[in-house]
C-alpha cells in the first residue's frame, strides 16, 4: 500500500532524539527522554513510516530492552509502545515497516535467533504474532523490504545471502512462497525498496536495478544510474515509478536528481536537478521521495556539512518545478 509522506527530517536521521527547533523544524513529542528512541538506536537499524491515518510508527534497536526490537507511535502527545517492548527473543537486523488497508502494521526483520532468516510479525490489537513460520526464508538474508496490495497480500523482497543474489516471496494469508524464482536477479545489492501498482505489477528496486514482475516473469527496467550512491523509489497513483538519487557528474559536481519511467525511458521530473553544488567530501546523502496526499512528489536528503553537522532537505515538485520547504541544521 502507499505511505503518505512522512516527516523528512526523521527520515534522514532515523529519529535523532535531538532536531533543531530553527528554521521551522521541531520534534516530533516532547524534547525530552520520552522522544521515539531516546536517542539509543542505531540508524541503519530502525525505520519510521506513517499509518493511513497519519500516525508515525517506529521500529527500532531499543537499548533499553536488551537491544531487542520494539515498536513505538505518536500519540499526538507522546511516544508509546505498540504492544509489549522487545518483541524478537534476540538481535535482529534492518526491520522495515508497512500497513495493510486496515491500518495493520507489520515489521519484517533478519532473526538473529532463526539464523538471521526473515521473520515478519503484524500487531493484531493487542500483542505481535508471527505471520506464517518465523524464519520463513530458506537461507540467512539481508536488506529486507515490504510492502502490502489492496487485497492484503504481502510481499518481502530482500538479498539472499547464501544464493547471493536477490529474492522475493509473497504471503497470501496462509504460507510464503517465491514470486518467481528464489534468486531470480542475476547479481545482488543493498538499499533495497519494493512498491506495487495498480495493476499488482511488483517493482522491487536493490542497489541503481529496479526489477519489475509483471505476473509472469521479473525483467529489468533501463538503467538509471550507475554512480550515484543512495537511490529510492516510490510509485504515483498512475502507476508510474519514479527514483531519487545523488549523483555526480565526471568529477565536477554533487548532484541531487529525481527521475520517473515513461514506460519506455527514464525522463527528469521537472528539471531533473534538485540541487548542485561542486563536488566535494559534503556530498548529499540518504534521499528519499515520497508522495503526499496531494499526489505531489516531495524528496528529502541530508547535506553533510562538516563538524559533525547535517543540513536536512525538503524539496517537493508543484507540477511546475522543484521547490525548497525548508532546510534546517541538525
Amino acid at each position: 500500500m502507499k505511505k503518505h509522506l512522512f516527516y523528512s527530517i526523521s527520515l534522514l536521521l532515523s529519529i535523532n532524539y535531538c532536531v533543531s527547533q530553527t528554521l521551522g523544524w521541531n520534534s516530533v513529542g516532547p524534547n525530552d527522554f520520552n522522544q521515539a528512541t531516546c536517542g539509543t538506536t542505531e540508524r541503519s537499524n530502525s525505520d519510521m513510516v506513517l499509518s493511513p491515518s497519519g500516525v508515525p510508527y517506529i521500529a527500532f534497536n531499543d537499548w533499553v530492552n536488551n537491544q531487542r526490537l520494539s515498536v513505538r507511535r505518536y500519540n499526538g502527545t507522546t511516544w508509546e509502545y505498540v504492544g509489549t517492548p522487545g518483541l524478537t527473543a534476540g538481535y535482529f537486523y534492518t526491520p522495515r515497516l508497512a500497513f495493510d488497508n486496515s491500518a495493520t502494521p507489520y515489521v519484517v526483520f533478519s532473526d538473529a535467533n532463526n539464523s538471521s532468516k526473515l521473520t515478519v510479525l503484524k500487531f493484531n490489537g493487542t500483542a505481535w504474532v508471527t505471520v506464517g513460520a518465523a524464519g520463513f526464508s530458506n537461507s540467512n538474508c539481508t536488506q529486507p523490504a515490504i510492502t502490502i496490495d489492496n487485497n492484503n497480500n504481502i510481499y518481502v523482497g530482500y538479498r539472499d545471502v547464501n544464493l547471493g543474489k536477490m529474492s522475493c516471496q509473497k504471503f497470501n494469508g496462509t504460507s510464503w512462497s517465491y514470486v518467481g524464482a528464489a534468486g531470480f536477479s542475476n547479481n545482488a545489492d543493498n538499499n533495497t525498496f519494493i512498491e506495487i501498482d495498480a495493476n499488482n505489477n511488483i517493482y522491487f528496486k536493490y542497489g541503481s536495478t529496479i526489477a519489475k514482475h509483471n505476473g509472469t516473469a521479473w525483467s529489468n527496467l533501463p538503467t538509471v544510474n550507475t554512480s550515484c550512491y543512495y537511490m529510492s523509489m516510490t510509485i504515483d497513483n498512475l502507476g508510474q515509478p519514479y527514483v531519487a538519487f545523488d549523483s555526480t557528474t565526471t568529477g565536477s559536481t554533487s548532484l541531487v536528481r529525481c527521475l520517473y519511467y515513461n514506460g519506455t525511458n527514464w525522463v527528469n521530473s521537472g528539471t531533473g536537478t534538485l540541487l548542485s553544488k561542486p563536488l566535494s567530501p559534503n556530498a548529499y546523502s540518504y534521499t528519499k521521495i515520497h508522495f503526499g496526499k496531494d499526489n505531489k512528489p516531495y524528496v528529502g536528503f541530508g547535506e553533510n556539512i562538516g563538524s559533525g553537522l547535517s543540513k536536512p532537505h525538503l524539496y517537493v515538485n508543484n507540477g511546475t518545478g522543484w521547490s525548497a520547504i525548508q532546510t534546517s541544521t541538525v
